[in-house]
């Protein structure tokens, strides 16, 4: 049985946890020995800052750095911090008990000696957005020699590749099986460096599993009450009074999860709601959108279940998206005919038609899943 690698990331928050169990779970069912392979690697420190002072200059790289140190210093509510560590290793636990690992952990100074697969996958989420991963040979199989190379849904991000690095990802690319991206956009990127390689866009890998399958793992509901959910990844205080204004007219609770990222937090975030939730596993996290009345999200992946589960839901627009990571979300309502979901704060909800919104959504979705599990078995074979 050919043994197969993926490169993802499967850690940090619950749509990256979620989508990497659903990638190994969708190539072990096709027939294969599989695991994701343990890394820390992410570009040297050295990699990173001199990524950035090519792209943005001096004086912005300094800015940025100086903004993140100021934020981990801004962190004296000692509760802040006992609530990211508790998320932590509730998500490591998660992962140590349903992801199958590679028992060496790779690192930037070892990743090249990982040779031991017959067939490496890298993908999904944004392993190949370069503000994130900064070009990395690891999340492209740069160190891959002779084996079969498949990309199974990585996303770029709206903004690109910078031209000086285009030359790069066209020789990285140069010898892979498949190559296929999680959104139209990065497919239009890829295209422009790659012209004669065929780029598809696929399903996340979320979605390769049946809506039966998910609803099988969901522990029992958790709230009694009716309830709001509210999963936003940068949120800010009009878009939280907004989310109270919907509840109050919905006569509904509101359960909210806070980001609880170290560099990135809303200090709102920890007061507010019915129910504020922080030690949640992966699987939690489905039931309380499973069970939600509604959902308020700027999440892919928190989009993704709502559209699985049949949950009415709505995707908040970011007052300021200036990395364009929305882009991720709206692809996602054209492909599955949700547009009618993206609201801002001026929206009224109430007004939004929603009955009998998942039809054409399962159709598309189902036909789509055909496509794209029959895409990744014969890459695989």
């Amino acid at each position: 049985m050919k043994k197969v690698g993926i490169v993802t990331w499967y850690w940090g928050n619950y749509g990256s946890v979620l989508q990497a169990y659903a990638l190994q779970k969708a190539v072990s069912k096709i027939g294969y020995n599989c695991e994701t392979i343990q890394h820390n690697v992410n570009g040297s420190n050295k990699t990173k800052i001199l990524y950035r002072i090519k792209q943005f200059g001096l004086f912005k790289t300094l800015k940025f750095y100086l903004n993140k140190i100021a934020v981990m210093l801004s962190k004296k509510n000692k509760n802040e911090l006992i609530y990211i560590s508790k998320r932590e290793k509730i998500l490591d636990k998660f992962i140590d008990e349903n992801l199958k690992l590679s028992s060496i952990k790779y690192s930037n100074d070892n990743f090249n000696c990982c040779n031991q697969y017959d067939v490496y996958i890298c993908g999904s989420d944004q392993i190949w957005n370069p503000n994130l991963t900064f070009l990395s040979d690891f999340y492209w199989l740069n160190f891959v020699n002779g084996k079969t190379k498949i990309s199974y849904a990585p996303s770029i991000g709206s903004q690109g590749i910078p031209n000086s690095y285009k030359e790069k990802v066209k020789y990285m690319l140069s010898d892979f099986k498949t190559i296929t991206v999680r959104e139209k956009a990065s497919e239009i990127i890829l295209k422009d460096i790659v012209p004669n390689k065929d780029i598809v866009t696929v399903l996340d890998p979320t979605m390769l599993l049946e809506k039966d399958y998910w609803e099988s793992l969901l522990p029992n509901r958790s709230i009694e009450s009716d309830y709001i959910f509210v999963y936003l990844l940068r949120a800010n205080e009009e878009q939280l009074n907004f989310v109270n204004d919907i509840a109050e007219k919905l006569g509904l609770k509101v359960a909210i999860y806070p980001l609880l990222e170290r560099t990135n937090h809303c200090e709102l975030e920890y007061i507010y709601g019915d129910y504020r939730i922080y030690d949640d596993t992966p699987f939690d996290f489905l039931e309380k959108i499973k069970n939600a009345k509604v959902v308020i999200t700027d999440s892919f992946h928190c989009s993704v279940f709502s559209i699985i589960f049949h949950t009415n839901f709505f995707v908040l627009k970011k007052s300021n998206d200036k990395d364009g990571q929305l882009v991720r979300v709206t692809n996602l309502l054209e492909l599955t005919e949700q547009d009618f979901r993206l609201i801002d704060v001026n929206t009224d909800i109430e007004k939004v038609e929603v009955k009998n919104s998942f039809v054409r959504s399962d159709i598309i979705i189902e036909q789509k899943r055909k496509e794209c599990l029959e895409l990744l078995k014969n890459s695989l074979n």
